[in-house]
């Protein structure tokens, strides 16, 4: 790229202002620029008048790049920003953080000197396949020249800086290629749905409704499942009755069953979730709750989970009518497609559940 520059001679003291300021003169030049990679195009010659200025290319936005800003506060706390809470009135901050995002997980050079001494791990997995003792402690000479190489092969690579807010990134809310809504109904015999294209359930209240035809024979089956044995909930009838079951990522099973068999006929089927605390992201816990299970409106199965799936089912996929893959409990074998017919199920994420404290109380009592 070429365009004009001036070049102006400034003194440092009065005088040579003064004696210069009969003979300055403007140096017009052309200003050459080059690109990363580029060899230099200007010329280096024995004096001024015999050389040639280039300089490297600023980076530039391409054609059509949002328009970002980057504001970043050094050694600021958070009790001096209003955006964070603060009673200080801070309105030109807090007008922009309430436009854009906020980052208020930085790590300074001190906090990685001290993870590079103690946050390091070493196993010798030729006798310790499983990683279950660390002998960092024991070799460190060894774990110092390891953690070098990992540096330099880093930094060959542009692996730096390290991004450790996969979990903030993982929770935080994304947006939805359709419009969101509170409803989603689903019928056998259809392709399963990837976790985040099925409704968002975990941590939150929500119901399964299920509209079955059970025949003079009885039936079995899974009404609706997601997720495997890693980790999932599976509404389904075995033995006759309704059940539910909330597999917390492959390490506990919470579950609840219908107090009544179910008779021949056209039923409704209902399962319900009602958080009774908060999630625990931190510790990978969702929120506790309630699991409560309706026949044709009449509760008929109440017990809770004490802690449930926190923030992803994966595998997670959604299936209406059977469980592929991995059973999601050991009650059944996979895939346990329904016996019965299903016309439809349906979730409901709006919040909405049957309250009938009468029921409940009837039901803690036939457990006395």
């Amino acid at each position: 790229m070429l365009g004009d520059a001036e070049c102006v001679a400034t003194p440092q003291d009065a005088g040579q202002q003064e004696e210069l300021a009969e003979r300055r003169e403007t140096v017009r030049m052309a200003v050459i620029e080059y690109g990363p990679g580029a060899a230099f195009p200007g010329v280096i010659g024995r004096t001024a008048e015999e050389s040639t200025p280039a300089w490297p290319a600023p980076a530039r936005a391409r054609e059509g790049a949002p328009n970002v800003l980057f504001i970043v506060l050094d050694d600021t706390g958070f009790g001096q920003l209003g955006c964070y809470g603060s009673p200080i009135e801070t309105p030109s901050f807090d007008a922009l953080a309430a436009n854009g995002l906020r980052y208020n997980n930085m790590h300074t050079t001190a906090k990685l000197s001290e993870l590079d001494a103690t946050g390091w791990e070493l196993y010798h997995v030729a006798e310790d396949f499983a990683e279950n003792h660390n002998v960092a402690a024991d070799h460190r000479d060894r774990l110092i020249a390891m953690i070098g190489t990992w540096y330099v092969e880093a930094g060959k690579y542009n692996v730096m800086p390290v991004d450790g807010s996969g979990l903030a990134r993982m929770v935080a809310e994304k947006p939805l290629v359709a419009l969101p809504r509170d409803s989603y109904t689903y019928r056998p015999g259809t392709q399963s749905i990837p976790f985040f294209a099925a409704p968002r359930v975990l941590n939150r209240p929500h119901s399964i409704t299920a509209d079955v035809e059970i025949p003079a024979g009885g039936a079995e089956g899974v009404l609706l499942s997601q997720g495997t044995a890693a980790g999932g909930y599976s509404l389904f009838v075995k033995d006759g009755k309704l059940r539910y079951v909330h597999n917390y990522v492959g390490r506990a099973v919470y579950g609840v069953e219908s107090d009544q068999v179910l008779a021949p006929g056209k039923h409704t089927l209902r399962f319900e979730f009602e958080p009774t605390g908060q999630p625990d992201m931190a510790h990978g816990k969702g929120a506790p709750g309630k699991l409560q299970l309706y026949i044709d409106g009449t509760l008929t199965g109440n017990a809770e989970a004490p802690v449930t799936n926190p923030f992803i089912l994966n595998p997670g996929a959604l299936t209406c009518g059977a469980n592929p893959g991995s059973a999601i409990t050991d009650d059944y074998p996979s895939p346990f497609k329904f016996t019965g017919t299903i016309h439809s199920v349906t979730v409901d994420v709006s919040g909405k559940l049957i309250d009938d404290p009468e029921a409940e109380l009837r039901v803690h009592m036939a457990r006395q």
